[in-house]
């Protein structure tokens, strides 16, 4: 059994239900540990199923312990920045693009669209592109 799994089911407590809920790096499915991972609060290991659970009962098959506030804000940047990376790579094979020739006022505007359509990773896209051209962000104004 993998070492970081060892360790979350001994903080956790084997079948010891809401003993010390406890925020950890999980995935649902097999594959790199480091692809499609979240970060939840585990309530429970559930032996007979081998599998976490979180504090809505949602099952995961890969756990990983945070052990300090620097993992924990790097592992959130980095699960942000590889989903950002997915969707421009979806993007662009659908043919966006031109981010790089637009004003300050229409990146402001796709914010503005992206913020209103409260897709987080669409306005950490539109945030990037405003950072990379030294741009700031133009709220709309106000009727």
């Amino acid at each position: 059994m993998d070492n970081r799994k060892l360790q979350v089911i001994d903080m956790l407590g084997l079948n010891v239900i809401e003993k010390h809920p406890r925020l950890c790096i999980v995935k649902k499915e097999e594959s790199d540990f480091y692809e499609d991972r979240k970060i939840v609060f585990l309530q429970k290991y559930e032996r007979q199923f081998d599998t976490f659970c979180d504090m809505d009962d949602n099952r995961y098959k890969f756990a990983q312990l945070i052990f300090s506030v620097r993992e924990l804000d790097e592992t959130a940047i980095a699960i942000l920045a590889d989903n950002m990376k997915k969707r421009l790579a979806k993007k662009r094979a659908e043919g966006y693009g031109g981010w790089q020739s637009c004003t300050e006022d229409e990146l402001s505007n796709l914010l503005t669209q992206s913020l209103e359509k409260g897709n987080p990773v669409d306005i950490a896209n539109f945030c990037a592109f405003l950072l990379a051209r030294g741009f700031t962000y133009k709220a709309p104004k106000q009727a």
